[in-house]
């Protein structure tokens, strides 16, 4: 394949079913993301991704100041965003960049009391 398209990320070399369980985020799309940023089951599916050879992975990891959401005033969102549009116009990947958040790339408890819990197939990923 020309320029690794169809080829996997070096992340897929940590499980079968790492995909399974963790979910990429376009960060082209955390702009459209609703703040507080949803939990990762209620995000949209179309904000999802597997990364390719070609894409940019960027991870982010960081204190959280509440216990059950990291950002529920949306600061910190601005910033992570803009992070990433800097690492993409630094490293200028030939694919996209995907995003590694925990709380919106792997299954969350409730943080409002209309939402529901993870499931038992959820909670063992």
């Amino acid at each position: 394949a020309i320029c690794g398209v169809d080829k996997a990320h070096p992340i897929a070399a940590a499980g079968p079913d790492i995909f399974d369980s963790v979910d990429f985020l376009s960060s082209s799309r955390l702009s459209q993301l609703e703040t507080p940023w949803p939990r990762n089951q209620e995000l949209p599916r179309e904000a999802v991704r597997v990364p390719s050879a070609d894409d940019l992975v960027l991870s982010v990891s960081h204190a959280w100041n509440y216990q059950s959401h990291p950002d529920p005033l949306g600061n910190e969102s601005t910033v992570i965003q803009g992070l990433a549009e800097q690492a993409v116009a630094v490293h200028r990947p030939i694919g996209e960049a995907s995003l590694f958040y925990d709380f919106l790339s792997v299954t969350q408890r409730p943080f409002r009391a209309v939402q529901e819990e993870r499931t038992e197939e959820q909670q063992q990923h």
